[in-house]
């Protein structure tokens, strides 16, 4: 997400921490190109559908730390922030392996657009849970958490799409695109609706 995560501010220690991760990672990308590995391994539909599964079980991991968000505890908080972060990693690693998938069987399709559905469901709830905690986010005794947490709404709700549009770019078939275009559309009107209450 292009803001920080859900909810309270990150450790000073850990921003750098992270800062110092993403340099070490690119510095890794640009060695590996230049050593002339620079074309993606391709990737399996099942790698893919793996990948949702995966998204579906971090989503519902978040949705329990979210219920277990009872009071404007710090410590809380900081749960529900771990468990969206652990998601936007899975996301950014299931957008590239997407990108190196060839075209999709539709048996494939098929079943890779009913586990998004899954995890469409999944992250409703999650989100459903978050918005019945405004008033518990708000007095979190952090300055600028709503704000944290409305920019995370926004910048995953983001990256999600991303991740969508490169699945449908594996599928050919036009009646499971049309899925996936109507999963996305349900997906970005949730997080905004969300978002909104954030302000």
């Amino acid at each position: 997400m292009e803001s920080a995560s859900p909810l309270p501010l990150v450790p000073a220690f850990f921003a750098t921490t992270l800062e110092m991760v993403r340099f070490a990672s690119s510095f890794f990308i640009v060695a590996v190109a230049v050593g002339g590995f620079c074309t993606p391994l391709k990737r399996t539909a099942n790698e893919i559908k793996q990948d949702i599964a995966t998204l579906t079980s971090k989503a519902s991991q978040m949705a329990s730390s979210i219920e277990a968000f009872i009071t404007p505890d710090i410590r809380a908080a900081l749960a529900v922030h771990a468990a969206n972060a652990q998601i936007d990693t899975y996301l950014t690693q299931a957008t590239t392996h997407a990108l190196a998938t060839p075209r999709l069987t539709l048996a494939d399709a098929q079943d890779i657009v009913g586990l998004l559905k899954r995890n469409v469901d999944v992250n409703a709830r999650a989100l459903a849970l978050l918005r019945s905690k405004v008033d518990l986010v708000k007095a979190i005794p952090v300055s600028g958490a709503v704000a944290l947490v409305h920019g995370d709404l926004v910048n995953t709700s983001k990256a999600s799409s991303k991740y969508v549009d490169a699945l449908k770019a594996t599928i050919l078939d036009k009646d499971q695109t049309n899925v996936l275009k109507a999963l996305e559309a349900k997906g970005a009107a949730d997080f905004a609706r969300t978002a909104a209450l954030f302000v």
